[in-house]
């Protein structure tokens, strides 16, 4: 931008020294007898002209700055929203604190976190979470004796877009496994085991599942129980076993106003 303008005056200034003293004399300007006079009217009207063209420069590079800024804060302010998206990630040591997992659900900032999980947890419960992401890389279990207000070994109420592989969920007493309540799960190479429902979903809830084997000891529950107006997609192999040996079909029970596929 300020090499063209320069190029614009200085053919201005061309222009004006050379072009316009031939065109005022052959058109007669009052100045005819008195050169001297007309060149330093020309000069006058050149010198003018480079004013206006530097303070349209001024004005020019001032915008300039002031764009300039505007795009640095712009890219400053999106960046900030970029890193505020991604997810943290944290180390949940069972071994070492049998209730690792839970503190550091509890501890999830509302933007979400990944967790990667290790050793024999205690009972976890997960409420009004989002984007949470449990990683137990195939060695993780989850297990222990249920309270009466919980009665699963992995509890979730109130969460969405909750992402659970590499677990084994094993259910002391006569409990459910991984139960949940209005929430919306991923739950994908992965193990559950329970005397109460294997995999118990309740009041709108929505599972994607691949990978998974869920098991009842109890014959008197199933290895998979669909509650109302909840739904479950099975992309990949779904082993479902009831006490009695039965699978899939048989060990599955789909409420009114829900849906498997």
């Amino acid at each position: 931008m300020m090499g063209s303008l320069k190029s614009i005056r200085f053919s201005t200034i061309f222009l004006s020294l050379v072009l316009v003293p031939s065109l005022a004399f052959s058109q007669g300007n009052g100045n005819e007898g008195n050169p001297n006079a007309a060149i330093a009217e020309l000069q006058q009207d050149v010198a003018d002209l480079s004013a206006d063209i530097s303070l349209v420069e001024t004005n020019l590079s001032g915008d300039i700055s002031l764009l300039q800024s505007s795009l640095t804060q712009s890219a400053a302010d999106l960046q900030a929203q970029i890193d505020a998206l991604k997810l943290s990630t944290v180390a949940a040591d069972c071994q070492a604190d049998p209730d690792a997992l839970q503190n550091a659900v509890d501890a999830a900032p509302a933007a979400g976190a990944i967790i990667n999980v290790s050793g024999n947890c205690n009972s976890t419960v997960i409420f009004a979470k989002r984007n949470l992401v449990i990683d137990g890389c195939g060695s993780t279990l989850i297990s222990g004796d249920i309270s009466d207000d919980v009665s699963a070994a992995l509890y979730i109420e109130g969460s969405t877009a909750i992402q659970i592989s590499g677990v084994d969920v094993d259910a002391n007493g006569d409990s459910n496994g991984l139960l949940t309540w209005s929430s919306q799960i991923f739950l994908y190479d992965s193990s559950v085991t329970s005397s109460g429902a294997g995999i118990n979903l309740n009041l709108g809830s929505t599972a994607i599942m691949a990978n998974v084997d869920s098991t009842s000891t109890s014959g008197a529950n199933t290895a998979l129980n669909i509650g109302n107006n909840s739904a479950v997609i099975s992309n990949e192999s779904l082993t479902l076993t009831n006490a009695t040996g039965q699978t899939n079909a048989s060990a599955l029970n789909i409420a009114q106003n829900s849906s498997y596929a």
